[in-house]
């Protein structure tokens, strides 16, 4: 019952009206089940359910919620069946608050690099700050995490420059890798 009410609830989200994801954070958030209610809507088809659903799974996070083993399988299992760019950004800005495997950091970074160079420069910054927190966890992806914050540092958008700024200072092993990767460069 919980996850066809949260489901039917998602449907009032409009992509822009927060507020009605907040009512539902209310409604729902203290019921058992209802961060697989929200797993289990964050790849819907109908792309506004996808992005309050993502997003709401990002508040969860950002007010110290943790997913569970499962749940965070489950997520990770979901990430290629995300179609919007407001559901994959939410899911970038929520990597911060995971603590992958091997196998796990591995699907993320995969699905992430396509999205570096995504139209949208918020996107592009976002995949970027995702891909250095994994990397921070998991070393195998410093060099493809220190290309890619060189890149970004030359984007015709200042965003994403911006953001290549604050993860230099905030990753500062991997701001050290990518000085001395430049310079040993012949």
């Amino acid at each position: 019952m919980l996850i066809r009410d949260l489901r039917s609830d998602l449907l009032a989200f409009d992509g822009k009206n927060v507020t009605v994801l907040s009512e539902i954070a209310v409604r729902y958030g203290g019921h058992l089940g209802y961060v697989d209610g929200l797993l289990a809507a964050a790849d819907d088809p109908e792309s506004h359910r996808s992005d309050g659903a993502t997003w709401l799974i990002k508040a969860y996070l950002d007010a110290g919620g943790e997913l569970t083993k499962p749940q965070f399988e489950r997520l990770v299992s979901k990430l290629g069946e995300l179609k919007t760019w407001a559901s994959q950004l939410h899911v970038c800005q929520l990597v911060r608050h995971l603590r992958p495997n091997e196998q796990q950091a591995d699907t993320i970074v995969r699905w992430l690099i396509p999205i570096l160079a995504h139209d949208r420069p918020f996107l592009r910054a976002w995949s970027l700050d995702a891909l250095c927190h994994a990397s921070a966890q998991h070393s195998a992806y410093v060099h493809r995490a220190m290309e890619a914050l060189n890149a970004a540092m030359e984007d015709p958008a200042a965003s994403v420059r911006a953001r290549a700024r604050n993860l230099r200072k905030s990753h500062p092993a991997l701001c050290k890798s990518t000085r001395d990767e430049v310079n040993t460069r012949p």
